[in-house]
């Protein structure tokens, strides 16, 4: 038997020429993209989702009826910022403490032309196969509205229950799940809709964003943010001040007791230990190649 997967193509980057300006899913295009993978024997790739269904998407989820949500950024290198290509802000934004720091100073080097900073919005976006014929047929949006100066980028979603959350810098966001037939009503970002505030102290580098989203076996959410980092308060009024590394939080489902479960020291040190056990010495990470002695 073969093995099946199903190909939602504008997270493979492999996007071939979509039908702009029309509703037509361009699945024959969709379909020459998925092509130029190299299947292993058993393995079956088939395309369910093209666009204009998608685009510019991060991050997804499904829930238990199959639908797909996504986490849709169309901010990204036009309103959120890589800071290895602006390189004149490096002192400034290794300065920054808070959130309200960089919005202030991307306020600034954009007091003439702030619209460019608010003009787009991410988004959570919905696609299913409603009629059953294996490829998606339905696609909504079901929150838009992200469009402050800190927004960005929308990289973490989660469909569980009755929540969809929602990893968009500055914010974690919580919205009911839609029901599964009609209309699709589109959430505006609303406070009650707020878990939490603070993700995102610096410009830093793309990727290093909100993401990670899941429900642990504890019922609790986890989440991860990279080294652009996070300065927040949670409900209870406890501080969590860590701008300028990155971790993995976890919550109550309401957004109730949010605290820090591994820092970047935690998780580098984890690392070390493993490598010792494996290699019977000291390592480097694997990726910024930063001795792990620098967390002790």
């Amino acid at each position: 038997m073969a093995f099946r997967f199903l190909l939602l193509l504008a997270f493979l980057g492999l996007s071939a020429v979509a039908q702009h300006g029309t509703n037509v899913p361009a699945f024959a295009e969709a379909a020459l993209g998925a092509k130029k993978f190299q299947l292993l024997p058993g393995l079956k790739l088939d395309v369910w989702a093209a666009e204009p269904q998608l685009s510019n998407s991060v991050a997804f989820s499904l829930d238990n009826r199959g639908r797909v949500f996504l986490a849709q950024s169309d901010r990204w290198a036009i309103s959120v910022f890589d800071i290895t290509a602006h390189t004149n802000w490096l002192l400034q934004d290794m300065s920054f403490r808070t959130v309200a720091d960089r919005s202030a100073f991307l306020t600034q080097q954009f007091a003439t032309n702030l619209s460019l900073l608010t003009k787009d919005s991410e988004v959570i976006r919905l696609i299913e196969d409603r009629d059953g014929d294996g490829r998606a047929d339905f696609h909504a949006n079901v929150a838009t509205g992200f469009n402050s100066v800190a927004d960005g980028t929308a990289a973490g979603v989660l469909a569980t229950g009755t929540n969809l959350y929602f990893g968009n810098i500055p914010n974690l966001w919580r919205f009911p799940l839609p029901g599964s037939s009609g209309p699709i009503e589109t959430h505006k970002p609303q406070l009650e809709n707020l878990l939490a505030h603070g993700f995102g102290v610096h410009i830093g580098v793309s990727g290093h964003d909100l993401h990670g989203l899941l429900k642990g076996p504890d019922g609790r959410i986890y989440l991860s943010f990279g080294d652009r980092g996070v300065c927040l308060t949670n409900r209870e009024g406890a501080v969590i001040n860590l701008p300028d590394t990155g971790g993995v939080l976890r919550s109550e489902p309401d957004g109730r007791n949010l605290e820090v479960f591994a820092s970047d020291c935690a998780i580098r040190k984890s690392w070390r230990s493993m490598t010792r056990a494996i290699c019977g010495r000291s390592t480097t990470t694997p990726r910024a190649r930063i001795p792990v002695e620098c967390c002790t």
